[in-house]
């Protein structure tokens, strides 16, 4: 239960490092109960890693809200207003979700890989960061709690440690951010060193 945990404070930190990124004050509402009792394994190499692929496939994020927002509004016309309406943003977060698990087969579709993950929580939560809306409709949310279950399939199968765990996941973050095509994607967080 405290990878799972653990895996939730991590996805939720590194979705609130891409919302900073973009200017919009979020935080996960469980993080600030979650941290109390768990260490984090937010690491900033990993976090600048996601933005990098976040902003380097830009259209095909924006392309992926586009489609699952098309699907929602056909969902709406499909059904009653009254009843979409009662609890339309659980509904979407749920749809949400199964979408992003969904995309997990064609990501780890010959296993877990640090790359592979990297880019399936830039995609899964730079998707979410449209979705952002007061009152909330829950998505970001859905969005940190999905990649902490992926993550916590590929620990339960021994993929993640057989790649080293977190280290493998920061030391291929570390590589990724110091190839010369990445070095000016993003402003290095507080306490960042390139080298």
């Amino acid at each position: 239960m405290d990878d799972y945990l653990r895996n939730t404070l991590f996805a939720s930190e590194l979705l609130e490092f891409l919302f900073q990124q973009i200017s919009i004050p979020w935080e996960a509402p469980h993080a600030s109960i979650l941290e109390d009792d768990l260490y984090t394994t937010f690491d900033n190499e990993i976090a600048v890693a996601v933005y990098t692929i976040w902003t380097k496939n830009f259209r095909d994020v924006l392309d992926c809200y586009y489609e699952l927002d098309k699907k929602d509004k056909d969902i709406k016309e499909n059904e009653a207003v009254q009843k979409y309406e009662e609890d339309a943003s659980y509904k979407k977060a749920y749809r949400f979700g199964h979408y992003a698990i969904s995309a997990a087969d064609s990501y780890f579709s010959k296993g877990y890989s640090p790359g592979s993950f990297l880019g399936y929580c830039a995609i899964v939560l730079g998707v979410a960061t449209y979705y952002f809306r007061y009152p909330s409709n829950q998505v970001p949310e859905m969005a940190a709690e999905v990649v902490a279950l992926v993550l916590l399939a590929h620990q339960l199968t021994g993929q993640f440690y057989k790649h080293n765990g977190w280290e493998g996941l920061h030391e291929i973050s570390y590589l990724f951010n110091r190839l010369p095509e990445n070095a000016d994607v993003v402003e290095r967080p507080p306490g960042f060193t390139f080298w």
